[in-house]
């Protein structure tokens, strides 16, 4: 998990006002991080979850919406400024591999030539140890 962010914050060093889309906020422990540099350095993040997370986090920078991650449409009348380009693609929501895709399809061509995309919990190893079948069978696939 430190090595996850660790490369996370060093790719964003190399944007300067990142736009970036954050799929699944649940407690907020990946929006903090991204706040975190953008209120140091500048940009904008845009944070979807179908479940209401707007308590997770209070900060003037954050943008919340709560809607299904595959609601593209709905996503971009919200957050029209998406149109323009997506510097960094987090994906942290529903793990199922067809969702995953289906995020990946739905996305993709608001990704910025350079752009970045992230797939979150993708290791099954850790469900394994947790004896969390489903998870791991899921993360497998």
């Amino acid at each position: 998990m430190k090595n996850k962010n660790k490369i996370i914050e060093k790719k964003l060093k190399n944007i300067s006002n990142p736009v970036i889309l954050e799929l699944g906020v649940n407690r907020g422990r990946s929006t903090k991080r991204f706040l975190d540099h953008i209120n140091f350095n500048g940009g904008k993040l845009f944070s979807i979850d179908i479940k209401d997370c707007s308590q997770a986090i209070e900060n003037k920078n954050w943008n919340f919406f709560q809607c299904n991650d595959l609601h593209t449409d709905k996503i971009l009348e919200k957050f029209p400024d998406l149109k323009n380009g997506i510097d960094v693609l987090f994906i942290d929501s529903y793990h199922d591999p067809n969702h995953v895709r289906n995020l990946l399809f739905n996305w993709f061509y608001y990704v910025k030539k350079n752009g970045l995309i992230f797939l979150d919990d993708t290791e099954s190893y850790l469900y394994r140890i947790k004896k969390n079948l489903i998870l791991s069978i899921v993360n497998d696939a």
